[in-house]
C-alpha cells in the first residue's frame, strides 16, 4: 500500500490527487538508461490503446524519472513523444515508495477508497499493449482477457 495524505511524496501526492482513474500506471525511467527509450514507446502505445479501448477516464499514466528535475522531464518527453504527464523525481521520494527498483520499469496502482495499491510491476513489455494493460482490465470491471475489447 502507498503512503498515504502527507506522507506520500509530491509530486505523485499531487497527480493521485487530482486523477479521477480507478488505476494508474507509472512507467519509471532514465535518460541515461539504454533500455528506457524502448519502453517509453510501449508505454505511448499501451496509453494510446487504452484511449482506444474506452478506457480513457478509468486509467492514467504517469511517467517518472528518479534522479531528474523538470529540465529533464521535459526532454525526455519531447524527445520520445510522451503523451502523458511526466513527473521529476529529482530526490528520488517517489522512487523510495516503491521499494529498490531496476529500470525500466511499469508499476500499477488500483484505488481502493482514498487509498492507492499496488497490484502489478513489470519490466516486461508485451509486443502487443493489450496483453500488458490486461492486469489492469479486471480493476476496471472489465474482463481479464487481453483480447476482449469492452
Amino acid at each position: 500500500m502507498m503512503p498515504a495524505g502527507p506522507a506520500m511524496p509530491e509530486p505523485l501526492r499531487t497527480a493521485l490527487r487530482n486523477t479521477k482513474a480507478d488505476v494508474v500506471v507509472l512507467n519509471f525511467f532514465s535518460l541515461t538508461c539504454s533500455r528506457c527509450p524502448p519502453a517509453a514507446t510501449h508505454a505511448n502505445r499501451m496509453f494510446d490503446e487504452a484511449r482506444r479501448q474506452g478506457m480513457g477516464d478509468r486509467i492514467a499514466f504517469f511517467a517518472v524519472g528518479p534522479g531528474h528535475g523538470p529540465a529533464h522531464c521535459e526532454l525526455y518527453r519531447t524527445r520520445y513523444g510522451v503523451s502523458f504527464a511526466v513527473l521529476a523525481d529529482e530526490n528520488r521520494a517517489v522512487t523510495a515508495c516503491f521499494g529498490k527498483l531496476a529500470l525500466p520499469l511499469m508499476v500499477m496502482l488500483r484505488r481502493t477508497g482514498d487509498q492507492w495499491i499496488e497490484f502489478h510491476r513489470t519490466r516486461s513489455f508485451h509486443r502487443d499493449p493489450r496483453k500488458t494493460l490486461a492486469p489492469a482490465r479486471p480493476w476496471l470491471g472489465l474482463h481479464a482477457d487481453a483480447r476482449q475489447d469492452p
